[in-house]
């Protein structure tokens, strides 16, 4: 109940104070509360912050409430429908994974070790000196040789992701934590443990290989793991309801909106769940300001951001995105973007991919074009689409008010 209460009082606060309704406080307080009281009984962050997704969470540090899956009684759905198949269609458009930070603590926009366009513009030097939890999100580039028998050999100057996740060979069913819990395993393969010959590895030139394509060319393998049968009547990976990752970003904003947010605040937060896993530099409150990231939204404070920055990272792919981007009215400067792919080679993509035009935000028309990044759609408000205010309310549904008609009338714009 106490992490129920950290989660809605927060999301009803900042609704209420960035949609104009008022009588936010007290619900900034009972997040604060009810956050604290958590923090003080989970003081521990479990120690790999992939294998929460992906595991048994039974006894795990830091998991309030978890729901377990049984085979052939309750089974995890999402484990044999997106990971580890040609049908899974789960990607990340550039301009996320330019979100994440260095290992200094800062944007790529300020931070000296950002590595793209200094010597090459692959994606190693996008991936390197970068958050950890980005190498746990979008599988990161390796290139091996594949053997006959379903064995493989390194190639040189392509293992330097695999040497930081490190690998392992364990291919068997029946769970369980530690090494064999850990899921990330490289080379990639598929469920009948063929051999992913190397990432990215494009939609548009899967080169007969077509399990774990990517139009971006960033393919996003956060519930990816090589134990769980996953069978449509066996997968078994238990998924969090509650931990207590959600709940220290829950304070850290509930604090910021109070107007307390403070290095020491930042130190038992999100400098705290940076050191357990990320491995980049702390948060220094002092030292944001409004030059520290020039691609942020300019409306927002750059504290705030960097708080909000630190939610969206810790978070992705659990469910979290849609709301906060909604409670925060923020919803048009996140979904009117033009999503495009990693910057790639036109030999990269093959004769069916091809590149954006960022200042059109339409597919190039340059035939000739030897490099760019990848398009993926439309930019939607060059297209009379796009973001529309009715959408922060659902529409009640016309069953419902044919029930009761006094639900009418609708929510604004339905």
């Amino acid at each position: 109940m106490r992490a129920l209460i950290s989660r809605f009082a927060l999301f009803e606060g900042t609704w209420r104070r960035y949609h104009n309704l008022g009588d936010e406080e007290k619900y900034f307080d009972a997040c604060i509360k009810y956050s604290e009281k958590l923090m003080q009984a989970y003081p521990d962050l479990h120690d790999n912050w992939g294998e929460m997704l992906t595991s048994n969470l039974a006894g795990m540090k830091g998991i309030i409430l978890y729901k377990e899956y049984v085979p052939s009684e309750v089974n995890n759905y999402a484990m044999h429908l997106v990971e580890r198949t040609s049908t899974h269609n789960i990607e990340m458009p550039q301009h996320i994974v330019d979100m994440y930070l260095c290992s200094d603590g800062n944007p790529i926009g300020t931070s000296e070790k950002y590595e793209w366009g200094k010597t090459d513009k692959t994606m190693y030097s996008t991936f390197r000196n970068r958050d950890r939890r980005l190498l746990e999100t979008v599988a990161p580039p390796y290139e091996v040789v594949n053997h006959a028998n379903k064995s493989w050999e390194y190639v040189d100057g392509k293992r330097e992701y695999m040497d930081i996740l490190g690998v392992t060979t364990y291919t068997g069913y029946g769970g369980g934590n530690g090494e064999a819990g850990k899921h990330k395993v490289f080379p990639m393969m598929n469920w009948s443990g063929n051999i992913l010959p190397a990432v990215p590895h494009f939609f548009t030139n899967q080169g007969g290989v077509g399990f774990c394509v990517a139009k971006s060319g960033n393919y996003v393998w956060r519930l990816y793991n090589v134990w769980d049968c996953s069978l449509e009547n066996k997968a078994e990976a238990d998924m969090p309801i509650f931990k207590i990752d959600e709940v220290l970003l829950n304070y850290a904003e509930a604090k910021y909106e109070k107007g307390e947010f403070n290095n020491e605040v930042a130190d038992i937060t999100i400098n705290k769940l940076r050191r357990q896993f990320a491995k980049i530099a702390d948060m220094d409150v002092n030292a944001i300001n409004n030059g520290f990231d020039p691609n942020r939204d300019p409306d927002v404070n750059p504290v705030l951001w960097e708080i909000r920055r630190e939610r969206m990272v810790e978070l992705m792919g659990e469910g979290f995105g849609f709301y906060d981007v909604r409670r925060w009215k923020k919803a048009e400067w996140f979904i009117n973007k033009v999503a495009y792919g990693q910057w790639a080679t036109k030999e990269q993509i093959g004769e069916g991919g091809t590149f954006i035009n960022l200042e059109t935000g339409l597919a190039t028309t340059d035939k000739e074009q030897k490099e760019g990044y990848i398009y993926m759609y439309n930019d939607p408000t060059k297209v009379g689409k796009g973001w529309l205010d009715k959408y922060y309310l659902y529409q009640i549904p016309t069953n419902e008010i044919a029930l009761n008609p006094n639900l009418l009338p609708n929510n604004p714009g339905w």
